[in-house]
Order: structure tokens, then C-alpha cells, then sequence
């Protein structure tokens, strides 16, 4: 299934859904056709997003037709709280939705201003062949402002059944994390573009963002150093002020972490450098892995 939203800008929103294999599809593209925003999600058992619903009695006429007002909810409690009216054509097309506040106030809503009934071809339900085309989204930026080949570096860290591979070329920094029940996160970060991975048993999500620079915040000398693999290094605090959770490391002089702790309400993890290797990465030494932009 595809959904399309145009802006008033000439921007637009694509949502594409695929039953058959539970991956869903959320794109959002400037005018121009430059995509700005990816989210892709596959879950293994999506029962807590389930869509229940209710008859309210009450039909109404859109684009000349019948349709009758269906109170939807979701199976999971944290999103009961969510008041949606959705208008349901016969053959199970939603002529409108309405989002409703706790007051009775609409929030959020769409209607459907034409309706065309006919046999789809399956390519047009699926989304652009080049959305999951790492070249498309992301080009390396030699700016000024890049730090110079030779800091590039890669360092292996492990503790507590998890290891972390962080290589950086130029200013792109990327982060490959598994824990010892399988849980993988991968996230690379670069002056415009971050991106998410991660994977928990049959479940997977991807997130690919543009943004404009952002200057770096919320880092903190603290005053202690470490020795590691024969280096010194000084703590920071890059945690960036979020509540209920903190993250500090030990860095270098030229910016290697050679210790990580994070400190969160689930507890504490620890990370020590066990390898580091110095030496000028290639281009694509940052690309995630392929099968990040494998989905079915």
C-alpha cells in the first residue's frame, strides 16, 4: 500500500506499507526530489500496534458516498489514549480521519478530496528503487571545516558482553555496538546526515536524517585521565545533559575514545579500547554494512 502527502511547499510524504512481510516505509522528499528523512521499521510481532475498532452507529456521505464512522484504538495500553475517528467506505476505504485531544478538540485530520477506483499495478505500491541507495543519500563532505586524513583512526572496545567498532574518516564517524543477546545499534553521524540501525530478535528499524550543520554541544571536561593500551587520555562528559541518563569517555589527545561509560535507570556499562589502528580510511571506509538497506 502507498500513501502520498504534497505539501504546501511542493515537499512530499510518502508512507508505504508491506503486509505481506510487516515492513513499513516512511519517506519525506524536498520539491526538488532530494530525500531529507527515511524511516524503515519491520517488526517481528506488532500486536502492541494493532488497530481495533468500534462502531460508532453514525454513517455520513464523502466524495458522494457512504461511508460509517468507526471509533479506532490500539491493542497496546501506552497508546489508549489515543481518540481517532477514521469514516469507512464499504469496501474498506477510509474516506476521512480525525484525531481527537482528551477535551473533544480535533487535532490532526485528512480527508479524501478524490477517489479513483481501479486495478494498481504492484510497482506502483512500491517505494523509489533508489530510497535505499546509500550514494543517493550521502556524499563525502571535504569542507574546511573536515579534520585532516591523518586523525582518521578505528578502535575496537569492549565490557560486560558488549563490543563497539568506531571508525571515523575526514568527519564521519561511525558506530557498529552488539550486546551479548543480540541486540546490534549502528549509528553514523557526519556534519549533515545521521543514520540508525538497529536490530532486537526478528524486529529492525532504520533511520536516515538530512539536517543542516549543527555545531557540537554539550561536552564537559572532568577532571580525571586514564592509561590505556599505553596512552593517556582525559574524561569528557558528551552525555549532553539528558535526564536520567549520562555518558562519558575517555579521549585522546586526537580525539580516540579509549574508555566509554554510560549510566542510564537500566544501569551501567563500561567499555575499555582492546585495538587501535591510525591510518588514513578510504571513502566508503564509513558506508554502513549492506545489509542495512536490505529489507523485504
Amino acid at each position: 500500500m502507498r500513501e502520498v502527502e504534497r505539501g504546501q511547499d511542493g515537499s512530499y510524504k510518502y508512507n508505504f506499507s508491506n503486509f505481506r512481510t510487516g515492513t513499513s516505509f516512511l519517506l519525506y522528499a524536498e520539491a526538488n526530489g532530494r530525500y531529507k528523512y527515511l524511516q524503515v521499521e519491520r517488526v517481528a510481532n506488532d500486536r502492541d500496534r494493532m488497530l481495533t475498532r468500534t462502531p460508532i452507529k453514525r454513517r455520513e456521505r464523502a466524495l458522494g458516498e457512504n461511508c460509517f464512522v468507526w471509533k479506532m484504538g490500539y491493542v497496546a495500553s501506552y497508546l489508549a489514549s489515543i481518540n481517532r475517528l477514521d469514516c469507512i467506505a464499504n469496501d474498506g476505504i477510509t474516506l476521512w480521519s480525525r484525531f481527537y485531544s482528551r477535551s473533544g478538540v480535533v487535532g490532526d485530520s485528512w480527508q479524501a478530496i478524490s477517489l479513483d477506483r481501479r486495478p494498481q499495478a504492484v510497482s506502483d505500491a512500491k517505494p523509489p528503487a533508489d530510497m535505499l541507495d546509500w550514494s543517493r543519500w550521502h556524499q563525502l563532505e571535504k569542507t574546511k571545516t573536515s579534520q585532516p586524513l591523518e586523525n582518521d583512526f578505528e578502535v575496537v572496545l569492549d565490557g560486560g558482553g558488549m563490543s563497539s567498532s568506531i571508525r571515523r574518516h575526514s568527519d564521519v564517524t561511525l558506530i557498529d555496538t552488539k550486546y551479548a543477546n543480540g541486540v546490534r545499534h549502528l549509528e553514523l553521524s557526519g556534519p549533515t546526515i545521521t543514520l540508525h540501525y538497529g536490530t532486537l530478535g526478528g524486529s529492525r528499524s532504520l533511520i536516515i536524517r538530512r539536517h543542516a550543520p549543527v555545531a557540537e554541544t554539550g561536552i564537559k571536561t572532568l577532571d580525571r585521565s586514564d592509561f590505556v593500551l599505553g596512552e593517556m587520555c582525559l574524561w569528557f562528559d558528551v552525555g549532553g545533559g539528558i535526564e536520567d541518563a549520562g555518558k562519558s569517555e575517555c579521549q585522546t589527545v586526537d580525539g580516540v575514545p579509549l574508555k566509554i561509560e554510560q549510566f542510564s535507570r537500566g544501569g551501567h556499562t563500561s567499555l575499555t579500547a582492546t585495538r587501535i589502528s591510525r591510518k588514513s580510511l578510504g571513502d566508503r571506509s564509513t558506508d554502513p554494512p549492506a545489509d542495512v538497506f536490505k529489507w523485504p
